[in-house]
């Protein structure tokens, strides 16, 4: 009987310990799955993160691109172009220095004056009623320091007529009745520094017929020029001043 038990209870001991044994075994299986799937999620996350790192550089270059192409066309660009359009001759009313930039032949010439120019007008342009109307409409300008850095800055090119009035009272001497010289007159130079600080380039615009496109009808002459000059020099504005186009009554420009 004694022996029975004791065999007995070897028996159960050596149970238990294979027991305990096969429980160590799947202990281990389990690390060993544990650490598998911690492999695995590491190389899922590395993937992940690379991914993440491909999308975010083509995210980049995708706003570097997007950031050229509105700098190309941002008119404030440092590094785009800038004109400064000097209109010859100025006649008695420089209609041509308005549709230049309207016309194609310029916008081939000049692809990179986008937007188009803005033309620069004298202040009495902005005071005439009907004529401040036509001119606001068509954006001009009031030529003064702050407007022409402005305009320059925002558009990135301006289009002005540097002979000004001074060079109005000269436009009879191009007519048929008179020289036939066309004057232009070299004064302003305040313009030219301006470019010279925004960096821009200086481009001549020289209109042939464009003093015949308009007369000065009863108020042309010699002694009518030199009454002209005196008025500008203390008023600011040439006078006596009249405008004749077609039909001699008319601002409408004559056919040249």
């Amino acid at each position: 009987g004694k022996a029975t038990t004791r065999t007995m209870r070897t028996t159960r001991s050596t149970v238990m310990v294979a027991g305990d044994e096969k429980e160590k075994t799947m202990v281990m299986v389990e690390e060993k799955e544990n650490v598998i799937m911690m492999v695995g999620e590491k190389e899922n996350q590395e993937q992940k993160g690379e991914e993440q790192k491909d999308e975010e550089q083509k995210q980049d270059e995708e706003q570097k691109q997007d950031e050229e192409k509105k700098s190309k066309h941002s008119p404030s660009n440092s590094k785009k172009k800038k004109f400064v359009f000097g209109f010859h001759p100025h006649g008695l009313y420089p209609v041509g220095a308005g549709n230049v930039p309207l016309m194609p032949s310029f916008r081939n010439c000049f692809p990179d004056a986008s937007p188009p120019p803005v033309t620069l007008t004298a202040s009495v342009v902005h005071f005439v009623p009907g004529i401040c109307d036509i001119a606001r409409w068509a954006g001009f300008r009031e030529v003064t320091r702050q407007s022409f850095k402005k305009a320059l800055h925002d558009n990135g090119a301006v289009l002005i007529c540097p002979g000004g009035q001074a060079e109005m009272t000269f436009a009879h001497r191009a007519s048929d009745a008179f020289e036939k010289t066309l004057v232009i007159y070299a004064g302003h130079k305040g313009f030219i520094r301006l470019a010279l600080e925004a960096g821009a380039s200086l481009v001549p615009v020289l209109a042939l017929g464009e003093v015949k496109a308009l007369s000065g009808g009863w108020c042309s002459g010699p002694l009518i020029e030199k009454l002209q000059r005196w008025t500008y020099k203390k008023l600011g504005a040439p006078f006596p001043f009249w405008v004749a186009g077609r039909w001699g009554v008319t601002m409408l420009p004559k056919n040249v």
